[in-house]
């Protein structure tokens, strides 16, 4: 119990430090942004943070590294250091990032070993997926190519999800970024069974 409390006080104190103000004016100087919506640490073992920044009237992902300096008092501080665009600024919103079952994600031999996450993306009243995949040190993004009227993530097998378009259902294969089945089932329960 001692051993989580004080794993749970440290990760507080991370997440608490990413989002201190200096971080978040350095990096909207960095990339003209507006307004930083959050910060994430993408894996446990990265120095990388990846942050979720308004520029302009859109919303992206950037993948931030960090350095530390010393200043002229020798005092230590962190600052923001390399600033990578992930997802570029275009959609209205990008939700959190939620883990994929280890046991679904490895169904799919691009992923075994990996973990994987996928957030929601706003667009035009249309919602896309994200995905985020990588190792204990190296988060890679792929973006959102198409876009829904809902997707039923309760019914997730692997990296195929029901999705509803036109008011008409299909199986999309989120990872690979194409329909397994065209949205033309008038029901998610007349969708074919197997793959």
């Amino acid at each position: 119990m001692k051993f989580l409390l004080t794993h749970a006080l440290l990760l507080l104190s991370i997440l608490t430090y990413a989002q201190e103000p200096h971080w978040d004016a350095q990096l909207l100087e960095k990339i003209n942004g507006k307004k930083v919506i959050r910060w994430d640490a993408p894996y446990s073992n990265s120095d990388s943070w990846l942050a979720i920044v308004k520029v302009k009237k859109k919303v992206g992902a950037y993948l931030i590294s960090t350095a530390e300096t010393i200043t002229d008092e020798g005092n230590s501080t962190t600052n923001v250091d390399h600033v990578e665009e992930q997802i570029p600024p275009r959609y209205e919103e990008i939700g959190a990032f939620i883990a994929i079952n280890k046991e679904e994600s490895d169904r799919v031999d691009y992923l075994q070993g990996f973990d994987v996450k996928v957030a929601e993306v706003q667009s035009k009243n249309k919602t896309g997926i994200i995905i985020q995949y990588g190792d204990s040190y190296d988060a890679y993004y792929l973006d959102a190519k198409d876009f829904f009227q809902a997707i039923d993530w309760e019914q997730n097998k692997g990296t195929h999800v029901p999705v509803l378009n036109n008011e008409k259902w299909g199986i999309y294969d989120w990872y690979h970024q194409k329909y397994i089945f065209d949205c033309e089932y008038a029901t998610k329960e007349a969708l074919p069974k197997t793959t």
